[in-house]
């Protein structure tokens, strides 16, 4: 078999001031042959920085008594990175588990930047930058806001308007 286990994804976020981050494991055999017991994370960054705050894994293993074995086994840990006081830079993140036989393996990293100032960046193992809600929310608020400062912009679409109306009244006059 060329998979008898693989990770779907592992896909960092930042909420509020903690960094959560879930992963996606299936088996061929159904999700009953994940060992659950045997999937991690480990978080490396600037100056060999340890993280002790990463909570024990939040696990939903849909049971092949109700058909579910085909849906992925989800895992979910959360890194409260301010209380292990880590330094900005940049974080690899990576996931890893094993099949309940312990006869295949899956693994993928991906990673989130710690700004000093500013937003933090999450990057999934599919190397896309990941947006919360609440960042697109603050994104679409500061294009607004920016939009409403932007100089002139009215009377640059008013004199556009005028040049149309002035274009096409000469069309017609002639």
């Amino acid at each position: 078999m060329k998979n008898p286990l693989y990770l779907f994804f592992v896909e960092p976020q930042f909420q509020e001031d903690k960094l959560v981050v879930n992963a996606a494991f299936n088996s061929p055999f159904g999700n009953y042959d994940v060992d659950a017991a045997s999937l991690g994370i480990t978080i490396e960054g600037p100056g060999g920085l340890k993280p002790t705050s990463i909570s024990e894994p939040a696990l939903i293993q849909q049971a092949y008594h109700h058909n579910e074995h085909q849906v992925a086994v989800l895992n979910s840990w959360v890194w409260d990175y301010k209380a292990d006081k880590a330094p900005p830079g940049t974080y690899k993140v990576t996931v890893h588990g094993s099949n309940v036989a312990h006869s295949a393996t899956a693994e993928k990293s991906a990673s989130v930047v710690l700004e000093d100032k500013g937003r933090n960046k999450a990057i999934d193992s599919d190397n896309t930058q990941v947006i919360t809600k609440t960042q697109a929310q603050e994104d679409a608020q500061k294009a607004q806001q920016s939009a409403k400062k932007a100089p002139g912009f009215e009377a640059l679409a008013m004199a556009g308007a005028v040049g149309l109306a002035m274009a096409l009244r000469r069309r017609q006059a002639s």
